[in-house]
């Protein structure tokens, strides 16, 4: 005699909680009508045929423009630099700050044109590392600009690309996955620059480790949170991203 089971697979729709790593699309009855209609394929048609002539000519140059520029300066700080100091002089002072513009300006080319801030942020001294969720696309890179080019936490294979001078710009905290060891020595170089009173520009660290689709936090991977050392302040920000009729805005607090 077979036993019968009681439990049953729920599929995405039944579960009673927030599932961040499922989309769930709706759509109101109003929109339903127009699209089956063709009145919503029509309108986007029209839409986009007027920005094609109009917008997209000028933030395709621009974005064409500022991020050569930005490349060039990112090129020019990170060709013989040493990433175990921290930048000075010349690059701290001039390049930076000229690269962090261009970069905003590429941001403001792909349609981030204002940014809504609330809050007061913390100095280096004060909080060293700044946390940042929820983590949800390549968008969120947008507050390493805003924040003034914070170190980031990340892999070592994004600095080797064709753009990695783009990230050594942030003078970041390489992980290499394939080095047993390297989660200990990424702890060990998070602690030493927490300790440098400032002569380290904050750290940006993602503490989910992963995408979701921002509806709720996960939990935060143990190996970025850990330090070895004094417990150091964190300054946490959230990030949300709002999509409306095709406008993407961006807030952090």
């Amino acid at each position: 005699m077979e036993a019968k089971s009681h439990f049953h697979e729920l599929s995405p729709d039944e579960v009673p909680y927030k599932n961040p790593f499922v989309h769930r699309l709706s759509i109101p009855p109003l929109r339903r009508l127009q699209v089956s209609c063709g009145l919503q394929q029509l309108r986007f048609a029209l839409q986009m045929g007027l920005i094609a002539v109009t917008i997209l000519p000028f933030r395709l140059l621009g974005l064409a423009v500022f991020f050569t520029l930005a490349f060039l300066c990112s090129e020019m700080a990170t060709r013989w630099s040493d990433p175990g100091k921290p930048m000075s002089g010349f690059k701290k002072t001039i390049l930076l700050p000229v690269f962090n513009f261009f970069g905003r300006l590429v941001f403001f080319c792909v349609g981030f044109q204002w940014i809504t801030t609330k809050g007061t942020r913390a100095s280096p001294e004060e909080a060293p590392i700044i946390v940042l969720a929820p983590h949800s696309s390549f968008f969120d890179s947008l507050l390493v600009v805003l924040l003034g080019l914070p170190s980031v936490v990340g892999k070592t294979e994004t600095a080797n690309s064709p753009i990695g001078c783009l990230i050594k710009m942030t003078q970041p905290i390489l992980v290499n996955r394939d080095d047993p060891s390297s989660r200990q020595k990424t702890l060990q170089e998070i602690n030493r620059r927490s300790q440098s009173n400032g002569e380290w520009p904050q750290i940006l660290i993602f503490p989910e480790g992963t995408c979701t689709n921002r509806s709720c936090l996960i939990n935060y991977k143990q190996a970025l949170m850990e330090r070895k050392s004094d417990c150091f302040p964190d300054g946490p920000i959230r990030c949300r991203l709002l999509i409306r009729s095709f406008q993407l805005r961006l807030a952090d607090k």
